[in-house]
């Protein structure tokens, strides 16, 4: 019952989310042609910049209104927790499998018509773009945002506006402290010299962990809304 209601409120959402970002993609062209007689000219698009912050912010949602809605209507805690993370497994695994599909479709055009100004952009450009290497990539990267955002979300329901920006600030404070000091330099660039597809199954486990942790959270929490 909660993955039928979630699957039927995500439809319109998930139609209007590929909609615009084909119709992005095709004014991308557009200007891309259009810079076709420009020396240098490039265009560039990447589907990960729309499907990435998609799905965080779903998982944000799904905190802060979906599962009070679902506890209102007396579902149990427990089945809340195990339909959030298949249902996003799932929505992670077919944006993954849409976005490098249309990618895929899309390069074919673009060398068709000879569009060398226009240039599609993906992580799996670190390594070999294919397109079971991008459907991997996006589903770990994809997941393990939602987990993240998810259980900032439970934060921000759970302990109100200081909880949720206090983790908030911390976190930019670690990023700000980590290049100020330069270990995340050297881990990036480390990872940029290194990477390959093994780090972003790592990354998916990471996701994982994160959302067995939302647990804690998500066993305790009540319709009440912390301010």
């Amino acid at each position: 019952g909660i993955l039928y209601f979630y699957t039927v409120d995500l439809k319109y959402y998930f139609l209007i989310f590929w909609t615009v970002l084909l119709l992005i993609l095709l004014a991308s062209m557009g200007a891309a042609f259009l810079l076709s007689n420009v020396d240098g000219g490039k265009f560039a698009f990447g589907f990960p910049f729309g499907t990435y912050v998609s799905v965080g912010i779903i998982g944000f949602l799904m905190a802060r209104d979906y599962i009070p809605y679902n506890l209102k209507l007396g579902a149990i805690r427990k089945n809340i927790f195990i339909a959030n993370g298949l249902l996003f497994f799932g929505y992670c695994l077919l944006f993954a499998v849409i976005s490098s599909t249309l990618q895929s479709l899309a390069s074919l055009f673009i060398k068709a018509v000879d569009l060398h100004t226009m240039l599609l952009l993906h992580p799996a450009m670190l390594l070999e773009d294919t397109w079971f290497n991008r459907a991997v990539i996006d589903t770990a990267v994809m997941f393990t945002i939602f987990a993240l955002l998810f259980l900032i979300g439970l934060l921000f329901y759970r302990g109100g506006l200081f909880a949720g920006a206090s983790v908030i600030g911390l976190l930019l404070i670690f990023i700000l402290f980590g290049f100020a000091q330069g270990f995340l330099t050297e881990y990036f660039t480390n990872l940029y010299q290194n990477i390959n597809l093994l780090y972003f199954l790592k990354l998916f486990a990471v996701g994982l962990l994160l959302y067995v942790l939302s647990y804690i959270l998500v066993r305790r929490i009540t319709t009440a809304k912390a301010r």
